[in-house]
């Protein structure tokens, strides 16, 4: 009867664990704030419980029914993980925690589809979304939300390269000011959800299926194309793809005998140049800029002929030398094109280009050849060691003739 009870124990124990982790990892944390308590429908805050899109979706309608305005603030990313964060001074949220205290706040810890739901409920356009990326909210921003008639506004947060809690902290400190002076010039409630586009976890534990992180991307410009696959930070290995954070060419500059390429990706820009000579071309190197400053470079130094592409399977790292992070290109495959008149350049732009024969990065030695050699040496030398054995065998310089006498060997002692 004791092992049947702890064996129920434990299923009741897994069971609730293995729900909570799936609850926890599949979901988005919200935080709803109502200061004038407006809103009457009953939200559950257990967080073994997963909040359906139909539940999500019934509290957003009454947000946007009894709200005078409404608040959106978005961060990239956002989880339990970053919820329950904390360092010598408390919490990051100490304006959301201390609503949650006075009950102005209702902390919904695991919402599903809820970003498409939000956006559905409440559309986003170019005059109602504002972008910030520093600590403070800007004069010009503050006027077009505060002067304006529109009843909803998305604050999106941009990734910061700042320490994590720093900058939640900062997001809190933001939101209680934006939130407290759009409260005091509207009569009405206001009311304001805090969530984030995803969840950072990486899904694939769960059975979810996994985001391909190896697939191509294209880039074309007048003068060049790329094949990128495999294009990460490793500190943003999980959310690659995911926002419309794809690579993609911002400037093409163009000298005597260079050719310079830039390609946004993130918070960085990828430059890539090449020498242009009369026979062939030279990939020279890539540089890493960090809002115009240049913090990394990577030597290259491929020469190849013109009409033909250069091919590295190979992973090109560029590291910032600032803080030590970096741009991964797992596969690259580059290839500029000759300068053309303005007329060839008209009829050429209707045209796709295409890559030319690829050179290698590493035409010469690779493992299968290492291994090749290798698996050919010992064959050989094995061969040669037969041969040798052969050759020592010692045969008799006279045989028995069965017609003849027989032969007769003498003794040796």
């Amino acid at each position: 009867m004791i092992n049947k009870k702890y064996c129920l124990l434990w299923y009741v124990m897994i069971t609730l664990c293995g729900y909570f982790i799936s609850a926890e990892h599949q979901g988005v944390p919200v935080f709803l704030s109502d200061q004038r308590k407006v809103l009457s429908v009953n939200i559950d805050d257990s967080p073994f419980k997963k909040m359906l899109p139909t539940d999500f979706t019934t509290i957003m309608t009454e947000v946007k029914e009894k709200g005078n305005v409404v608040l959106i603030f978005i961060e990239p990313t956002l989880s339990m993980e970053d919820v329950s964060l904390k360092d010598e001074s408390g919490t990051p949220y100490f304006y959301l925690s201390q609503g949650i205290k006075d009950g102005n706040v209702k902390f919904l810890p695991s919402a599903s589809s809820h970003f498409e739901t939000l956006t559905d409920i409440f559309p986003p356009t170019i005059d109602n979304t504002f972008y910030l990326s520093g600590t403070s909210f800007s004069n010009s921003i503050k006027q077009k939300m505060f002067y304006s008639n529109l009843k909803h506004f998305y604050i999106q947060f941009q990734n910061e390269r700042e320490n994590r809690i720093n900058t939640l902290r900062n997001h809190d400190r933001i939101m209680q000011e934006i939130y407290l002076t759009v409260g005091n010039i509207n009569p009405g409630p206001v009311l304001s959800v805090y969530t984030g586009k995803a969840n950072p976890i990486n899904l694939h534990l769960l059975n979810v299926p996994k985001i391909r992180h190896d697939q191509e991307l294209v880039l074309q410009s007048s003068r060049s194309m790329f094949r990128l696959a495999g294009f990460y930070t490793p500190q943003a290995e999980q959310r690659k793809f995911l926002y419309g954070e794809v690579p993609q060419i911002t400037d093409e500059i163009e000298g005597p005998n260079s050719l310079s390429i830039r390609v946004g990706y993130l918070d960085y820009v990828i430059e890539f140049n090449f020498y242009l000579g009369e026979d062939s071309w030279i990939f020279d190197n890539v540089t890493l800029y960090d809002l115009d400053n240049e913090v990394g470079w990577k030597k290259v130094g491929a020469a190849v002929s013109w009409n033909s592409s250069y091919a590295c399977a190979q992973p090109l790292e560029v590291v910032d030398i600032k803080n030590g992070t970096a741009v991964v290109i797992s596969r690259i495959k580059a290839q500029p094109f000759k300068s053309q008149p303005v007329s060839e350049k008209r009829r050429s732009a209707t045209r796709n280009k295409k890559f030319g024969p690829a050179v290698s990065c590493c035409p010469y030695f690779s493992a299968p050849i290492l291994a090749g050699l290798l698996t050919t040496f010992l064959c050989c030398t094995f061969l040669t060691y037969a041969v040798m054995f052969l050759y020592n065998c010692h045969t008799n310089d006279r045989y028995d003739d069965p017609n003849g006498k027989p032969l007769l060997l003498e003794k040796i002692n």
